[in-house]
């Protein structure tokens, strides 16, 4: 089944599910095909719903959304990182009042469906990782601590930019050698030696995105992350 594709609309666009993403999430194919599409309509909605999660969330953009009110049935789509894996959210103010919570991951099944009477609440759900273990302390009690949170942020926020950037000026020296960065990076911490081939991985996912278009001066580039994807996505990083 690894190879079949089912082709989902989903709001109008048509989203592809390959049989090995379902069989990632579900374990073996059912013998019934309708279970098998049901299985690639839910992950297809999932995935139209990860599109929309283009924003990562931080203390600050917590804040920015206390700062302002949500409208009726006018979703804000995020996304957040719990050490392990990204969890797609959806944050809604529902005609009954009630601030609704839906939160997936395309790792597992798992899933968040709260409901809460305040923004306040809600938001902090998300930010303390919906956290519901009272045996566990709360990264943020309060939107004041969330506030203390961005102020010490705000002295790291451009940390990837400037590492980056460094990046772009070593690279750009033709005396650059990349065998001698290889082996070098390989001699570093166990530790750091993860979080680097993590950042090359989001790195490799983040070209192989369809909807940022090819620049035909890095075509290969593309070509050979796209043809990566599968076994990327596959291919968990854990944290030591």
């Amino acid at each position: 089944m690894n190879d079949r594709i089912y082709k989902i609309e989903v709001d109008g666009t048509e989203i592809e599910v390959r049989g090995y993403s379902i069989e990632r999430l579900y374990g073996q194919p059912s013998e019934i095909e309708d279970v098998n599409i049901s299985r690639a309509t839910v992950i297809a909605q999932r995935k139209a719903t990860m599109n929309k999660c283009l924003i990562t969330a931080t203390p600050a953009f917590y804040i920015g959304l206390m700062s302002g009110e949500l409208l009726t049935d006018k979703p804000v789509f995020f996304r957040l990182y719990d050490y392990k894996k990204m969890w797609y959210v959806t944050l809604m103010l529902r005609t009954d009042g009630y601030f609704s919570v839906y939160a997936f991951n395309m790792d597992s099944l798992s899933e968040y469906t709260r409901a809460f009477t305040s923004q306040e609440d809600a938001i902090l759900f998300c930010a303390n990782i919906f956290n519901e273990n009272v045996a566990v302390k709360n990264l943020y009690g309060n939107i004041e601590s969330l506030l203390n949170a961005c102020q010490t942020r705000n002295d790291y926020e451009d940390r990837e930019e400037v590492a980056a950037k460094m990046l772009e000026s070593y690279l750009n020296n033709s005396c650059f050698e990349y065998d001698k960065f290889a082996a070098t990076i390989c001699r570093i911490h166990p530790t750091l030696q993860q979080n680097y081939f993590r950042a090359v991985k989001a790195s490799m996912l983040y070209m192989a995105s369809r909807d940022r278009g090819v620049d035909p001066r890095n075509k290969a580039s593309y070509e050979m992350c796209r043809k990566l994807v599968q076994t990327l996505n596959e291919t968990g990083l854990p944290c030591i």
